[in-house]
């Protein structure tokens, strides 16, 4: 039996990250709902396509905040100082929230409950996949098997 479902989202612009004077990435407001995000590096000298970050958290607020600063977590860790080196090479960053999305089953809308976890990651995994097909980004998220998309 084939099961199918249609996810359907929209990102919401949050606005600019930028560094304060003490090389800190600053955010846009953001709510501390859950919610899935996409940061977009741009515009940086010798950039021929623009690099994008998909992630999920249980509040978009508290998740964004680990990257402000240093740390140790890999991944905190690791986009920190690849976002502070595209900002201090003259790039942009830009950052987009998905806050509610829904499922359609036949044709049925049904939303999903973001603030489960499988909730968020189907939206995220989806994201992630839309951009691997579209092929006009450079995903720079660790994902195994990621070579195998068209």
């Amino acid at each position: 039996m084939i099961t199918e479902g249609t996810v359907r989202f929209e990102w919401r612009a949050a606005g600019p990250i930028t560094l304060d004077a003490n090389r800190f990435l600053v955010l846009p407001p953001l709510p501390s709902l859950p919610g899935v995000y996409r940061v977009s590096l741009t515009g940086r000298a010798g950039q021929h396509l623009p690099e994008v970050y998909i992630g999920e958290g249980g509040s978009l607020r508290s998740r964004l905040a680990n990257y402000r600063r240093p740390s140790t977590k890999y991944t905190a860790g690791h986009n920190h100082d690849l976002w502070v080196s595209h900002l201090t090479r003259g790039g942009a960053m830009h950052l987009e929230v998905i806050e509610s999305a829904e499922i359609v089953v036949g044709s049925q809308p049904r939303p999903l409950p973001m603030r489960r976890t499988s909730a968020r990651v189907l939206v995220e995994t989806t994201a992630l996949a839309l951009e691997y097909l579209a092929g006009t980004t450079v995903v720079l998220n660790r994902d195994a098997g990621a070579d195998e998309f068209p």
